[in-house]
């Protein structure tokens, strides 16, 4: 029997988990502001402040950037696991342990068909923006060090969101992984699955957050 003294309640255990959750979301939120802010910057036309020459949009036009197709697949995949989490926090809430494993087991490879997917779907998007940007700069001989600086703003941008969702992915596959393996070993029961409702939780949260980041760079794009 779990010793009362140094359980922490359940309650406790889930307040702690939507702060967790806030912060996160408040990073992400803060993130693809900061993207969706300098795409719009750099499609603005300025004024040179000293000859008062126009100075042509820095960044990508619009729709001058594909999004790859798999990440369409990806986006399918982690509906799928996010679906199939929610069915073992069911599942074993009403103590049906076998329908449990299956659904964690079907989560965990689907979680790791979505990383295997997207991983070079995204690099390659990063690739794309890169080269859109260098090849703007060479057309419209905008290279100065105003264009060069939204640029260059616009890259770190794309690149922070893809690697901060990337890491956050990996940090729920991580636990994912001793979940199932902990599920398998019938450590969970109708009494004791708060891990695994945490696990949704969190899970569930980078299904939304990638959603909103599609559909972000499907806008921007």
């Amino acid at each position: 029997m779990a010793d009362p003294k140094t359980t922490v309640p359940a309650r406790v255990g889930d307040f702690g988990m939507w702060l967790f959750l806030l912060s996160l979301g408040m990073l992400f939120a803060a993130s693809m502001l900061a993207y969706v802010i300098i795409r719009i910057n750099g499609m603005m036309e300025k004024t040179n402040v000293i000859t008062g020459e126009p100075i042509p949009p820095a960044g990508p036009p619009w729709g001058s950037l594909d999004i790859p197709w798999p990440l369409w697949v990806s986006t399918v995949v982690i509906l799928l696991s996010s679906f199939t989490i929610h069915r073992a926090a069911t599942h074993i809430r009403f103590e049906r342990v076998d329908a449990f494993k299956r659904m964690m087991t079907a989560t965990l490879l689907l979680a790791i068909g979505f990383l295997l997917v997207q991983t070079p779907s995204l690099v390659g998007l990063l690739a794309e923006h890169y080269d859109a940007m260098e090849q703007r700069e060479l057309m419209a001989n905008i290279g100065g060090p105003a264009g060069a600086m939204t640029n260059n703003a616009l890259y770190g941008a794309v690149f922070f969101l893809i690697l901060v969702h990337a890491l956050h992915v990996i940090g729920g596959v991580v636990p994912l992984a001793i979940v199932t393996s902990h599920a398998h070993a019938n450590r969970y029961d109708h009494e004791h699955y708060r891990p695994v409702k945490h696990l949704a939780m969190y899970w569930h949260f980078l299904d939304a957050v990638w959603i909103i980041m599609f559909v972000v760079l499907l806008v921007t794009a």
